[in-house]
């Protein structure tokens, strides 16, 4: 989300634009009419914990499609783990 951030900032006209766009982007990604507090955690738990990670290893990861940062904690290890992956 960082990088959309930059996005949305930069071609909204103003700061309450910028703030607005924000608010309907998220609502639209975590969809809370539909999550619970908990899902919603996850994802940005997931999301943060993804961001983390160097470029190789996000892609990695990020196109095995984890649904949670548990699922993304174990696909890390494998990847570190696995000599052939780790140039």
């Amino acid at each position: 989300m960082p990088a959309l951030l930059g996005v949305l900032l930069s071609g909204a006209p103003g700061p309450h634009e910028a703030l607005a766009q924000l608010h309907e982007l998220c609502r639209q990604w975590l969809r809370p009419e539909v999550c619970s507090k908990e899902q919603m955690l996850e994802l940005l738990v997931l999301e943060q914990f993804l961001d983390a990670l160097p470029p190789e290893i996000q892609a990695w990861v990020d196109a095995q499609c984890p649904q949670s940062g548990e699922e993304a904690a174990v696909l890390v290890a494998e990847f570190t783990q696995t000599p052939d992956r780790r140039g």
